[in-house]
């Protein structure tokens, strides 16, 4: 499976997304990922620029909260799978604000829990059938598994991307991790699938 054309380069991708890390969804991780605020919360959307799809949440406290409530509550329960979560809480989104926004719920399950949800984006989708899947627009469960299907094909491309970015820190003498702490950050799974999601999205004909 291969792309028709490539506007952006692995390596590319994978530092674009160290800094990205670093710099925005590092600490939207850490809050959502513990006891999110409703603060946190209206930071990460509108990072993702998902915000507009959720009525009164820049006014309303209320209305962040209802958001954080319905993200715990798909959370937590241990009889879905991933692809069912991210599915549960875009229906209740559906429900409350008018519109069933599987991209919304599949970002903000990851920001909470990292690997093994996968992001959906319609660039991302674009590329993946680009690269010859198969699947209906929006159908989340098909698009997750076209998306593990292409990753575990570029996965050792991808290895071998990150391979040198635990020395940042010579290029930024700001970096504050150690070049082993970044070494064992860029080998992670979730950090290896994160790469992988910008690849899709930067080499998008959009």
């Amino acid at each position: 499976m291969e792309l028709a054309k490539i506007n952006v380069s692995m390596e590319l991708c994978a530092a674009h997304f160290l800094l990205q890390w670093k710099r925005k969804e590092e600490k939207f991780h850490e809050s959502l990922s513990k006891k999110p605020s409703a603060e946190s919360l209206r930071s990460a959307l509108s990072f993702f620029i998902i915000a507009r799809n959720f009525s009164g949440i820049k006014a309303d406290r209320n209305v962040a909260q209802e958001i954080i409530d319905m993200l715990l509550e798909i959370d937590k329960d241990k009889s879905l799978k991933v692809q069912e979560k991210v599915a549960a809480l875009a229906a209740k989104f559906k429900v409350r604000f008018g519109k069933n926004n599987i991209s919304a719920a599949s970002k903000l399950l990851w920001l909470r829990r990292r690997a093994p949800y996968v992001i959906y984006d319609s660039r991302a989708e674009k590329t993946l059938k680009a690269m010859g899947a198969k699947f209906k627009s929006r159908d989340y469960a098909k698009y997750y598994e076209a998306w593990r299907t292409s990753y575990e094909l570029y996965k050792p491309t991808i290895v071998k991307a990150v391979r040198g970015l635990h020395n940042i820190h010579k290029i930024l003498p700001e970096w504050d991790q150690s070049p082993e702490g970044t070494r064992e950050m860029v080998n992670s799974d979730w950090f290896l699938e994160r790469v992988f999601d910008i690849y899709l999205y930067q080499n998008s004909e959009s």
